[in-house]
Parts: structure tokens; sequence; C-alpha cells
């Protein structure tokens, strides 16, 4: 369900960096839109050097985009989201915010498919979980994260 593509440039995430922000992605998301941890997916792209620019001007230096591709939610949810993100990815990091940038983008869940099936709307998530056969959902269900430690 929700996609969380954090893009940084190289050397500014450190692979403890990447496991604690999946980790802090994943408990904010869950603990805001209610959704299971086992839905959200944290995924990393480091820029080489030559490969990001701003304004037309190549970045030298750290920086961080936190881009989130969700089920579409209301814009109170989505703002405490938003925040939360940043919170978290300064917190993680050390960076100050003017070098973290959040998106977040709705998609309509009719548009998404996961696990093989059309996604619910949000609240619908348990009867949704109905249609799997046994096999899919002990897959979709397993996970060693639940909570961050």
């Amino acid at each position: 369900m929700p996609s969380y593509r954090v893009t940084a440039t190289r050397g500014t995430l450190s692979p403890e960096h990447k496991v604690r922000l999946a980790q802090a992605i994943t408990a904010a998301h869950s603990d805001i839109t209610g959704a299971d941890v086992f839905f959200a997916q944290v995924m990393f792209h480091d820029l080489e050097s030559g490969d990001f620019f701003l304004g037309g001007t190549p970045v030298e230096g750290q920086q961080i985009f936190v881009h989130a591709f969700i089920r579409a939610r209301s814009l109170e949810l989505e703002e405490k989201l938003i925040a939360r993100l940043l919170a978290n990815t300064m917190e993680t990091t050390g960076l100050p915010s003017r070098f973290i940038w959040v998106y977040v983008s709705d998609l309509p869940q009719e548009l998404m498919i996961e696990y093989g099936h059309v996604l619910p709307k949000p609240g619908q998530e348990a009867k949704w979980k109905e249609g799997f056969s046994a096999v899919d959902l002990e897959y979709m269900q397993r996970t060693e994260y639940t909570r961050p430690r």
C-alpha cells in the first residue's frame, strides 16, 4: 500500500540510518493512518555526484527527498504524516530541515494492486483480507519488523 521512496545524495545515509529511517517511516505511517505495518514499503535510492540538480545546478553535499505514494487520505491526516516524516528524518540523520524535502502523493486505491488484489478503501482492510487464500495471507503478514525498538 504505502510506498516511500527515499532519495539522497550518496554518502548521506549510512546503512544504520536506512534501517532506522525505514522503521520510523513505517511506524509513522501505521500510527497516523492505522494501516498494518506490513504494508509499508520503503525504498532507498542513492544519487551519484552529477546525477542530482536543483535549479540546473549540481547539488553538492547532503540532500534527502522523502516521497510517499499513499492511498488518498484527509488533508489533516496527511499534514500530520508529512510533519512526522520530516521530524523523523531530521532526528535519524541529524540534518537540518533545509536539507530534507518531503512529499505526499495521493493515489486512488482503485488504481493500485498489491498482493494480487486491487486495494481497498482506507478502513476496509479487514474485509479486503478476507478474500485472500491462507498462503497469500501468511505471505502478506510475515515480517520480522513490528515496531521500532
